[in-house]
């Protein structure tokens, strides 16, 4: 089959053969299995509610117009990225009723992907398809050629013709939907999907099954059952490769068997990971993560936070150029095979001073911003992206020119923190519950009204992480507007009780440092002393109590 190349993006490319093959009839038909739904939305169909949730606004005609120009990764990068988000409402156009999908967008996609992948199996083009998609990726020029390479690795292994075994037919049906897939996530975002990078692993489906009939579906991943088995798989002579991610997780966080934080074995169990997968995002992601915040100031007492190799490369005392260059390319590497956390932390390098981290070590992103990786990172569901979005919106609003303007960033950033709250990350719950409790408006206009149900619940929320960062700000507040406010209208005054609210301020207390002079050098000294003053009231109420007995 001949077919004449006319344009040099991916997207149009495919659009084109698909044409060609007349598995598509226009640009609508493609659009909506490029995009399925997201081209229905629009703003003049939407409500005002529906607009301050920030649900992606695009009209079909809007797409049309941009599509050709930068094959559309500034219009729908962000829609893409964040796919593991369950499926929104939308507004049906022509009954104007409001329609739910029960899955993610994702997998929206993906029943989109295989209804055209059916009608090319139907008009007999799967081959001609497959070669498109490799000589797509070989010719294009706006795509970074070693990715291209990864994505073509995993095209060429489709399979053609279907099998006869129906199991192996759905198998078959699988990989080609996922390759499909992975062609429109790097074509618009110009990454790899981080699911390529781990099925580059060859045991990989081997393991996601064994672990999860070993470990999952049998113990479960927190209790200590599953925990040993975790370790088991991990530590033995063919290595279970999820099991050993897992291993260096709970290292790192101290959750494992000893409950006790050791980075030299975190380390060792992500370096192992990548020594089965060299691009395994998350390990690899990880090392750089360790790097960038590893520091010997403090630490030289404490075991648990010491790396030998890291003390080797820092026998000078100093972080040399290779040490720099080291983090660089591992966090490159991550954030190429899709991983939203590695967005997040070249925003992070990105916002240091150069005595931090030299400018003239930061190799591509050196002229770049933080603000758009922080963005993508958000956008992608992870929590610390969203944080830092949201503090890079706020600070917009303190330069925007216009009321309407502050407005608008200030609407997005409550929308990327509350996403980071909602899934209980206890800064974001604890400063949501604080916005809510006091109420935040604009020149009349409301960016966080009272509610103060609603900021008990965030506080609660918070409070369950508080001892794992030391960061104790929750406690504090819901000592302050709940449990220890005299106020008439609040239903939640002593509703914790006195011995237990105590003992929760003295575990903070204990965590911070014995004294207000070990907790400053911890720069935790405004804690401490919010924490010593609730301790006060405690023992004064305490005293009422006891008078009113008398």
């Amino acid at each position: 089959m001949e077919y004449q190349r006319q344009t040099g993006t991916l997207i149009l490319e495919l659009y084109y053969f698909l044409k060609s093959v007349k598995v598509f009839k226009n640009m609508g038909d493609f659009l909506e299995f490029v995009f399925p739904h997201y081209l229905e939305y629009s703003i003049s169909k939407t409500s005002k509610d529906k607009i301050e949730k920030k649900i992606p606004q695009l009209s079909r005609s809007e797409n049309q117009k941009r599509y050709s120009a930068d094959d559309f990764k500034q219009v729908c990068t962000s829609y893409i990225l964040n796919e593991d988000e369950k499926a929104v409402d939308y507004i049906d156009d022509e009954k104007g009723e409001v329609i739910y999908l029960r899955t993610t967008w994702k997998n929206f996609r993906k029943e989109k992907i295989y209804e055209g992948l059916v009608k090319c199996w139907n008009n007999n083009v799967l081959g001609f398809l497959k070669r498109n998609l490799i000589e797509n990726l070989r010719n294009t020029k706006i795509h970074d050629a070693k990715l291209c390479n990864s994505l073509m690795m995993v095209i060429e292994r489709l399979k053609e013709n279907a099998p006869r075994d129906i199991e192996m037919r759905r198998k078959w049906e699988k990989k080609w939907v996922d390759a499909l897939y992975y062609y429109i996530f790097f074509a618009v975002t110009d990454k790899l999907n981080s699911d390529i990078a781990m099925s580059m692993y060859p045991n990989l489906e081997n393991d996601l099954r064994e672990y999860n009939e070993r470990v999952t579906l049998m113990y479960g991943t927190s209790g200590k059952p599953g925990i040993y088995q975790t370790y088991a798989l991990a530590n033995r002579e063919n290595p279970n490769i999820i099991a050993l991610y897992e291993c260096g997780e709970m290292e790192y966080y101290g959750t494992g068997p000893t409950r006790e934080v050791n980075y030299q074995e975190a380390y060792r169990y992500y370096s192992k990971t990548r020594k089965y997968n060299p691009d395994h995002p998350l390990a690899t992601w990880s090392i750089a993560y360790m790097k960038f915040h590893y520091t010997r100031l403090g630490k030289d007492g404490d075991k648990r936070y010491r790396v030998q190799e890291f003390e080797n490369q820092l026998r000078s005392g100093k972080k040399n150029k290779e040490w720099y260059e080291s983090i660089i390319r591992d966090v490159r590497t991550s954030y190429e095979n899709g991983c939203p956390a590695a967005a997040n932390l070249i925003g992070k390098i990105l916002d240091c001073n150069d005595e931090k981290f030299p400018i003239k070590y930061r190799g591509n992103f050196r002229n770049m911003s933080a603000m758009p990786f922080y963005k993508e990172s958000a956008d992608a569901g992870y929590v610390f992206g969203c944080n830092n979005y949201s503090l890079e919106c706020n600070k917009m609003a303190q330069e925007a020119c216009t009321k309407k303007e502050k407005i608008d960033w200030l609407k997005k950033a409550r929308y990327y923190l509350c996403i980071s709250a909602d899934m209980g990350n206890p800064w974001a719950a604890n400063r949501v519950g604080k916005y809510l409790c006091d109420g935040v408006s604009i020149g009349g206009e409301s960016i966080y009204e009272v509610d103060k149900k609603a900021a008990y619940q965030y506080f609660l929320c918070a409070i369950r992480e508080i001892w794992i960062d030391k960061y104790f700000w929750p406690l504090i507040n819901i000592c302050k507007y709940f449990w220890l406010n005299e106020d008439e209208n609040n239903e939640h005054y002593l509703e914790t009780g006195l011995n237990k609210i105590n003992l929760m301020i003295c575990m903070s207390i204990s965590a911070l440092g014995d004294n207000a002079a070990e907790s400053e050098i911890l720069n935790n000294k405004s804690q401490f002393d919010e924490l010593k003053g609730i301790q006060e009231k405690i023992e004064l109420l305490r005293y009422k109590e006891l008078e009113k007995k008398k």
